[in-house]
Formats: C-alpha cells, structure tokens, sequence
C-alpha cells in the first residue's frame, strides 16, 4: 500500500504517518510532523511540499528511498506569531 498526498492537503495538527510506502505533493504541514516509511521500494514525489516546523522522516525498511525533494520543497523554521 502506498499513501499519497496529493495537490494541496493541509495538516494544521501535529501529524504522524506509518505507511509501507509513501509520497507527497504540494502538501503543507504546519506543526511537526514524523513520517515513517516501513516497506521496500523507491517512492518519488513531485515536491512542492511546505514543512512550518519540525519534520523528521524514518525509513525502516530493509531496502527503498523516500524521495521527497523532488521539486520546490520548502522548510520554514519559524511560524510567524
């Protein structure tokens, strides 16, 4: 099974995601987020992902990449107040 975000999800709560396989387009994240990929295989995604805070990506499997900075990803380390 592969989780794919697509064109403008927004996640506004802190997110954590467990998948076999996983890829994101044009997604924003705005508090932190823990990414989790668990199965074999390559996953690519176009990119243009937004993270406004902490992002960690964990990749468990014995064998595959998560490639997520495919296109214009952004991390911004401060939310404005």
């Amino acid at each position: 099974m592969r989780l794919l975000l697509k064109d403008n999800c927004l996640f506004e709560g802190p997110v954590t995601i467990r998948v076999p396989r996983f890829g994101s387009n044009y997604t924003t994240f705005m508090k932190p987020a823990v990414i989790w990929k668990t199965g074999n295989g390559d996953d690519g995604s176009i990119g243009g992902n937004t993270f406004r805070q902490q992002v960690q990506f964990k990749n468990t499997a014995s064998s595959g990449k998560v490639h997520l900075l495919s296109g214009e990803d952004k991390l911004i380390d401060r939310v404005p107040q």
